[in-house]
Parts: C-alpha cells; sequence; structure tokens
C-alpha cells in the first residue's frame, strides 16, 4: 500500500505538470513539491484506509508542515532522499522522533514512546516511477540509520544460513517498472 502511494503521486504529478506545459527550468522547481504533497495526500489516505490513527504535525517554524502517521508504536514519515544511504535532510521534528524512538537493543529512555521510520524515495524529475522506495530507520543524529532496511521495490530475500529454511522465490508482478529500470542500470537485458 505504501508502495502504490508512492508510485502514484510519481505519475500524477508528470501527467499534473505535463498538462501545464511548463519549460524544462520551471518543471525541475515544480516536480519535487508537487511530488511530496501528493506523497504525504496517497499516504494519509493509506493510513485512513487501514484505519491507522493519523495526525498531521506542523514544524516548530509555523511555515513547513508534514504528515505523520501514528500507528500503534510505528511512526512514519517520508522524504526524499538522493539515494538510500544519504543522510536525511535535516528537520527539528525529524530529530525530535528519532530521538524519541525505541528499537530492540537500545536503551529505553523514559520518552521512548515507539519506533520511528522513514519513508525513501528518489527519481528524476522526467521519471514517472520512483527509483527506490524503502522504509529506514533513522538515527538521532539524521546521518545514518539504524541496521535493517524494508525495500518496497524488490523481492525481500532470507538469509538461508541464518534462518535454516530455504526461500521460496515468488515473482513480484508489482513492481515491473522499477526492476525494470535497476537491470538496465546493472547493465542487464
Amino acid at each position: 500500500m505504501l508502495l502504490e502511494a508512492v508510485q502514484d503521486a510519481y505519475r500524477t504529478a508528470n501527467e499534473v505538470i505535463g498538462r501545464l506545459g511548463l519549460a524544462k527550468p520551471e518543471r525541475r522547481n515544480l516536480v519535487p513539491w508537487l511530488r511530496r504533497e501528493l506523497v504525504e495526500t496517497n499516504l494519509r489516505r493509506a493510513a485512513l484506509s487501514c484505519r491507522a490513527p493519523i495526525r498531521t504535525d506542523t514544524e516548530c517554524s509555523g511555515f513547513w508542515h508534514h504528515v505523520v502517521i501514528d500507528c500503534n508504536r510505528v511512526r512514519i514519515t517520508q522524504s526524499s532522499n538522493p539515494d538510500t544511504t544519504s543522510p536525511l535532510r535535516y528537520a527539528n521534528y525529524k530529530e525530535e522522533y528519532a530521538r524519541q524512538q525505541y528499537l530492540p537493543g537500545m536503551e529505553e529512555a523514559e520518552d521512548a514512546l515507539r519506533v520511528y521510520a522513514v519513508v525513501l524515495h528518489h527519481a528524476d524529475v522526467n521519471a514517472d516511477t520512483p527509483d527506490f522506495v524503502v522504509i529506514r530507520f533513522p538515527e538521532p543524529d539524521l546521518k545514518s540509520y539504524h541496521p535493517g532496511i524494508i525495500d518496497l521495490g524488490v523481492d525481500c530475500s532470507v538469509d538461508e544460513a541464518a534462518n535454516e529454511t530455504p526461500v521460496e522465490d515468488v515473482a513480484d508482478t508489482a513492481m515491473p517498472k522499477i526492476k525494470i529500470k535497476r537491470r538496465r542500470a546493472a547493465g542487464e537485458p
């Protein structure tokens, strides 16, 4: 559902901008802003369809807003990032959420409320689909991430040695565009 929310935002943003007939410089300025709004709107809709508690929060500057999805002990926001390992763009709310989170193996703070997850995505301005869509768990400094990544755009595989059970290879028909992009980028046919 999260993947579909992000993919739909990319497709819709390009359709809307395409109908406006903007020049490349104007397009480069407007597409990221429209994508962000559409991704957050779609994430809100996805959460509401699951009957998850949802809240829209405002950063302390009073100028920027962001959508926060709270579901039990998980707090989710979204961000466009150039890749899956680059530090998050700094924001007071991201730092606060990351500081309050409690993951297994961490010393539980008194104000530890939940796990903070960020849906990361990115693509060129002209792309109709994102290059990647992943979920990461940022460290409080926002410069790195806790171990583990949930890749919503490729088949998930399990380390057989660690689990001592064979892994069944299931074809993922929901993600053909992202998979094709990744194969082409890797030089595969």
